[in-house]
C-alpha cells in the first residue's frame, strides 16, 4: 500500500473527504486490491492519532489546525510528522506505507471544482550562480538541492499520480511541467485553469490492452 499524508488549509465537509476518498479508488480498470493507495487525514501538527495508517471515507466534522499556512510550513510539518511515525517503533506498520516524497493538500479551491493540490520533493542543480541548470558536468559535480513542486489535479486523477507504483513521481512531474509548458503531450494537459489533467480514458486503454 502506498499512504500519503493529505493536509487541510481550509475546514472540509465530511461530504468532501468521502468524495475524494471514493474518487480516488474509482475507475473500470483500477484495481485496489492490486494497487491500494491510502489516506490519512492530518487535522494538526501534533497529530498523535494516525486512524491505523488509512483514515476511512467516513470522517465526523472537525477544524483543522492547518488554516491559511503557506506552503513552507505545510512542508515543515510534513517532515516532522513522517520522522515521528519511522522513528517510533510503535508505529513501524503505518511508517513503512508512508509515501517519503509526496503529500496532499486538500484547500478552498477544492470544494469548487474537486481538485486537490499533489506536492512532490524534487531535486535540482544549481550554477555558481545560484540558477538552476541542467548542465551534466555541474550535476556531476554538485550536489542537488532538495525542491517541492505543486501540481493541481482531479479528484479521480489521484490514482494515477500516486497509486501506481510503476508510474514514478519523477516521470509523472515531466510530463505535467511539459503540460504546463503547452507542449503536446498523450498523457496529460493543463486546461485554461491550469489544472493539471490526466487523460484518464487513455491510460485505462492502456491498462486493459496490457
Amino acid at each position: 500500500m502506498c499512504t500519503i499524508f493529505v493536509f487541510c488549509t481550509t475546514d472540509i465537509t465530511p461530504s468532501l473527504w468521502a468524495d475524494f476518498v471514493d474518487s480516488s479508488h474509482r475507475g473500470p480498470f483500477y484495481e485496489p486490491e492490486a494497487h491500494p493507495l491510502g489516506f490519512i487525514l492530518v487535522r494538526e501538527p501534533l497529530q498523535s492519532n494516525f486512524d491505523g495508517g488509512n483514515t476511512p471515507a467516513e470522517i465526523e466534522s472537525f477544524n483543522t489546525r492547518f488554516d491559511s499556512v503557506n506552503d513552507a510550513a505545510l512542508e515543515t510539518a510534513f517532515y516532522s510528522l513522517l520522522a515521528r511515525i519511522l522513528d517510533d517503533p510503535a508505529r513501524g506498520d503505518v511508517g513503512g506505507y508512508i509515501a517519503r516524497d509526496i503529500f496532499a493538500i486538500l484547500d478552498e479551491q477544492s470544494g469548487k471544482d474537486r481538485t486537490v493540490v499533489i506536492k512532490f520533493e524534487d531535486q535540482e542543480w544549481v550554477d555558481e550562480d545560484e540558477n538552476v541548470t541542467d548542465d551534466i558536468e555541474i550535476a556531476g559535480s554538485r550536489e542537488p538541492r532538495k525542491v517541492w513542486k505543486s501540481y493541481r489535479i482531479l479528484f479521480e486523477d489521484v490514482r494515477f499520480v500516486v497509486g501506481i507504483p510503476n508510474l514514478m513521481p519523477g516521470e509523472l512531474v515531466n510530463d505535467l511541467e511539459m503540460a504546463d509548458m503547452g507542449e503536446s503531450q498523450p498523457d496529460s494537459w493543463a486546461d485554461e485553469e491550469s489544472v493539471a489533467r490526466m487523460s484518464v480514458r487513455k491510460q485505462e486503454r492502456e491498462g486493459r490492452d496490457q
